[in-house]
C-alpha cells in the first residue's frame, strides 16, 4: 500500500471540496474549466498543499471558499451554493481529488494526462461506475504515455 498524503478520514472532504471548487467556478461564476485549474495549479501552491494533506486546504475550507481563495475575488457578493445535481464539473473536481490521493501523483501530473475538461466530457460514459475506472484510465494512459517516450 503507498503512503498517501492524509488520512482516508479526510478523503470525502477533499473530494466533496475540490468538486464544489470546479463546479462553483463553472457553474456559477462561468469560468473555462481547464482554465480556471491552471489558476488552481498556479495559485499559491493552494494544489500541491492540497495534495500534501494540507488540513487547513483539504479540510478547512469548503470548495467555494477555496474559489475566492484562488480568485482574490471579493465576498461580499459571493453567491450561495445550492447542491441539486452533482453537475459533471462537481464529478471531474470529485474524481481528480480521489485519484490524485489513492495515486499518489500531482494534481499538474494528472490533468496532464486526462484534463478536467476532458474528464467533464468522460462523465456520461464514467459517472456511474466505481471512481476505481478512473483511477485505471489514468494509470493506462500513465503507461502509454511513459511507453511513447
Amino acid at each position: 500500500m503507498k503512503n498517501r498524503a492524509y488520512h482516508e478520514y479526510y478523503l470525502e472532504d477533499a473530494m466533496t471540496n475540490l468538486a464544489i471548487l470546479l463546479d462553483y467556478a463553472v457553474n456559477y461564476h462561468h469560468h473555462n474549466i481547464d482554465e480556471f485549474w491552471q489558476c488552481f495549479l498556479t495559485t499559491d501552491s493552494l494544489a500541491e498543499r492540497f495534495s500534501k494533506g494540507n488540513p487547513d486546504i483539504v479540510s478547512g475550507h469548503s470548495g467555494v471558499e477555496l474559489y475566492y481563495l484562488i480568485t482574490g475575488e471579493s465576498t461580499a457578493d459571493q453567491q450561495e451554493y445550492i447542491e441539486f445535481d452533482k453537475s459533471s464539473e462537481y464529478w471531474a473536481g470529485w474524481v481528480l481529488a480521489y485519484c490524485q490521493w489513492y495515486m499518489c501523483r500531482s494534481f499538474a501530473e494528472l490533468s496532464r494526462i486526462i484534463s478536467p475538461g476532458r474528464l467533464v466530457e468522460m462523465y456520461p460514459l464514467y459517472h456511474e461506475m466505481d471512481v476505481i475506472h478512473m483511477v485505471d484510465a489514468f494509470q493506462n494512459r500513465f503507461k502509454n504515455s511513459s511507453a511513447n517516450r
